[in-house]
């Protein structure tokens, strides 16, 4: 059974809102910090822990519980703020989990190597952000020898458990490329049968999605 988590929301505009009402909705525990009154009217219908302030004080990470949480999303409209305080979140908090939100593609890379999650495309955000965290499917599609290829990741409900992975493939017409296993990836075969809340990594064809 998964634990729920203590997640820290830094920014409050309409994909912070989004997620915090979708993660409330899952149990989680959500605090926001939200950087004047305005942005707060965003989430105002929410039973979360609100606090008004700049996060880069780490006066203000603290009142919203960053010492407790398990993890931190960035995902304000700036992205110097977003970059710096997932940098804090993770070396001086040491929260394991931190995304950041960013514009610019070209800085992702460098992002990336600082040991930050980035998330860039703004129309993805959302859906990227709650497949890292396990909340449900992320897709995206990428390329192989310039033919275009879509992955998605999905956790194993209910209905998928004890289904073997022929059984999917017949269903879903995608391939089962691997399971995801907390620091490595599963080859598994034909005949292996999904446990449910294990997370499955698929591959289709575009058009076949």
């Amino acid at each position: 059974e998964r634990i729920n988590m203590e997640i820290l929301i830094i920014g409050c505009g309409r994909v912070a809102a989004d997620l915090a009402e979708i993660l409330l909705q899952s149990g989680e525990a959500i605090s926001v910090i939200a950087k004047d009154a305005e942005e707060l009217l965003n989430i105002d219908h929410l039973d979360c822990s609100k606090t008004r302030g700049v996060p880069l004080d780490m006066r203000v990470l603290e009142k919203a519980g960053i010492k407790n949480v398990d993890a931190v999303l960035c995902i304000s409209d700036n992205e110097n703020i977003n970059v710096t305080v997932g940098q804090m979140a993770h070396k001086i908090y040491g929260i394991g989990q931190v995304i950041v939100r960013i514009f610019n593609p070209e800085n992702e890379a460098i992002y990336q190597a600082l040991g930050l999650v980035t998330v860039c495309s703004t129309s993805m955000t959302t859906e990227k952000i709650l497949g890292y965290l396990g909340f449900s499917q992320a897709a995206d599609q990428t390329s192989v020898l310039g033919y275009p290829i879509r992955y998605d990741l999905r956790q194993v409900t209910e209905s998928w458990h004890e289904v073997t992975v022929a059984e999917v493939e017949k269903k879903l017409k995608v391939h089962v490329l691997a399971v995801a296993e907390e620091n490595s990836l599963k080859l598994v075969s034909r005949d292996y049968r999904f446990s449910e809340g294990e997370h499955v990594i698929l591959v289709s064809l575009p058009e076949e999605g």
